[in-house]
């Protein structure tokens, strides 16, 4: 964390050259010194948001039972993954807990996708249901990354929530 921090205050300080240098209002130097920290600290704000509904998820102690809740957990990861890869701020993967990397989400997407299969074939000897199962599964986990992108007020941390859980 210190490295980030020194290249936080590095950033920041090239800003503030750059302004004293040129003929700015103070109110406008003021922003745009201010605009690198109101990201950085919402990112983090968002990781540890994230990071807090994981833990309550897991607190829950539930686990996934059934092929289709398998197949939800496992879309659910495969949205996360999703998620991590495609920000572009290095703060926010920072910020969260080892669980929620990518790294293990790809693991934990194929883990479970792998579960339900395999108590699909349990239960029923076949997996002729499987394609509506990823199907319902697939529009719970779009619904739940839908909420986290657009930051649905109750909703946005459903995803890293349910993901405590599987």
């Amino acid at each position: 964390m210190h490295s980030q921090e020194t290249k936080g205050f590095k950033e920041i300080e090239m800003h503030v050259k750059w302004i004293v240098k040129s003929p700015l209002p103070l109110a406008m130097a003021t922003l745009l010194i201010s605009a690198p920290i109101a990201a950085s600290s919402s990112q983090n704000e968002n990781a540890r948001r994230a990071n807090l509904a994981f833990a309550e998820g897991a607190a829950i102690g539930v686990s996934p039972m059934t092929p289709s809740e398998m197949a939800q957990c496992s879309a659910y990861w495969d949205r996360w993954k999703y998620i991590v890869d495609s920000s572009n701020i290095p703060q926010f993967n920072e910020a969260l807990r080892t669980e929620l990397s990518s790294n293990n989400a790809k693991k934990a997407a194929a883990r479970w996708l792998k579960l339900s299969k395999k108590a699909l074939r349990r239960r029923s000897g076949n997996l002729d249901e499987l394609a509506e199962i990823l199907g319902e599964s697939n529009e719970h986990a779009d619904a739940a990354y839908a909420n986290w992108v657009n930051d649905e007020m109750g909703t946005a941390y459903e995803l890293p929530r349910t993901l405590g859980s599987c």
